[in-house]
């Protein structure tokens, strides 16, 4: 992924659909398999399933996105700040849907003494 150079909390990757009518995927934080963004189900194909990581905990549960083999696929991974691997949203455009969105779940409350 390259980091934007005008906004240093996003990163994004063209790729392309390379399976027969479906892509699955992980981000993978710099090569480190114990920092891994993922959805909280498996196959999560809609993005009313929130996102989770960087974490360990992400083997099986993978983004999938529907398109035929070849179709072109930009990824964008945005991040809460440049210094945090806190994460915001995973945005994906292709040409053979409407463009999805998976969001992180809300940081808990802190709580009060």
């Amino acid at each position: 992924m390259t980091q934007d150079t005008a906004d240093p909390t996003l990163w994004t990757m063209d790729t392309e659909i390379r399976y027969p009518m479906f892509e699955e995927f992980q981000f993978v934080v710099d090569h480190d398999w114990t920092k891994v963004i993922h959805p909280l189900r498996p196959l999560a194909e809609t993005s009313s399933i929130p996102m989770a990581g960087p974490d360990a905990r992400g083997t099986g549960f993978n983004f999938l996105i529907r398109g035929p083999s070849g179709n072109k696929v930009q990824l964008k991974l945005r991040f809460a700040s440049p210094d945090d691997i806190g994460l915001e949203v995973v945005n994906v455009t292709y040409p053979a849907s409407e463009p999805k969105e998976w969001h992180s779940l809300a940081p808990p409350a802190s709580a009060t003494g």
